[in-house]
């Protein structure tokens, strides 16, 4: 599969390397962080935990905000210690194939939605409702619709070029294969996602779903040889999750409807592993049809 990076990854991709950009990456994208507290606590220290969690407009606005300095930290470990463009991590050809992002993301969509209220039906039956959000006040919804999209996608490409890009596409060049270059990435993606204080008993649920989608989505890299199709899927479904249909007090601040059910609720947690099953059923049958065979050859 070296189709999979170009030849600005060739010999560049020592372990000391791989590890020392990280490290650049995970600085510039904390210190940040470590300001914004800091400039909240002082000028706004009467802020509550929908300012953490996006529960408003503005707040996810800053929240998603946060992410735009994972693209400088990138850039600059593919600059020294990598020494290739950051282009490098895009495809062997240097560039996104947006054909396959917009496949993606219309994908991802179709099925967000359809999986979203078959779910739902079957798990509540007839009970099951949403909850308006910004529904009520498109005014606002649409004055934020832009920023929020600009902004998903930033989103959604600082964590792709991160994991399927500088992680995946550096071991795989130095001869890594599912273990170091998919699963360990995937599983570290999944970990970024636990939330006990939010999700409860849940978190690991949502750890196992958010790592099955990294699995699915460094193997379409691989299949595909561009991070197009994985960009638009988690472009897709973060634009779904967020803007039309969000989990009430998570991340909803931008959203029309919301889930009332609550994050902990064992629902929930169903609502999940059945997610999880019905993304796996999805990729195989992409895969073999498209492939003849569910992971690439390493």
């Amino acid at each position: 599969m070296n189709h999979l990076f170009s030849d600005h990854l060739m010999g560049k991709a020592a372990l000391w390397r791989i590890l020392v950009g990280l490290i650049m990456i995970a600085a510039i994208y904390v210190l940040p962080l470590f300001g914004l507290g800091f400039a909240l606590a002082a000028f706004f220290p009467n802020l509550g935990p929908s300012a953490l969690l996006g529960q408003e407009p503005l707040h996810l606005v800053v929240l998603l905000s946060t992410f735009i300095p994972v693209w400088f930290g990138v850039r600059l470990a593919m600059a020294w210690p990598i020494g290739a463009p950051i282009q490098a991590l895009y495809s062997a050809a240097l560039r996104i194939n947006w054909r396959d992002f917009a496949i993606g993301a219309s994908i991802a969509l179709i099925v967000a939605s359809i999986t979203e209220i078959g779910l739902s039906a079957a798990l509540f039956g007839d009970d099951f409702t949403y909850d308006a959000y910004l529904i009520n006040d498109t005014t606002t919804w649409l004055a934020f619709l832009g920023p929020f999209l600009i902004l998903i996608l930033f989103q959604a490409g600082a964590e792709e070029v991160l994991f399927r890009g500088y992680i995946l596409r550096l071991s795989w060049a130095r001869g890594g294969r599912f273990w170091w270059a998919i699963f360990i990435p995937s599983f570290i993606f999944g970990l970024g996602h636990f939330s006990p204080s939010e999700f409860g008993g849940n978190a690991w649920f949502y750890v196992l779903n958010t790592t099955v989608s990294g699995v699915i989505l460094c193997a379409i890299t691989v299949f595909r040889g561009n991070l197009g199709a994985a960009f638009g899927l988690h472009f897709g479904v973060n634009a779904f999750g967020m803007l039309i249909l969000s989990n009430k007090g998570y991340l909803s601040g931008g959203a029309l409807f919301l889930n009332s059910t609550a994050l902990d609720d064992g629902v929930t947690g169903l609502a999940m592993l059945a997610l999880t099953l019905i993304e796996v059923v999805l990729y195989t049958v992409w895969a073999y049809r498209v492939y003849g065979r569910i992971l690439p050859r390493f």
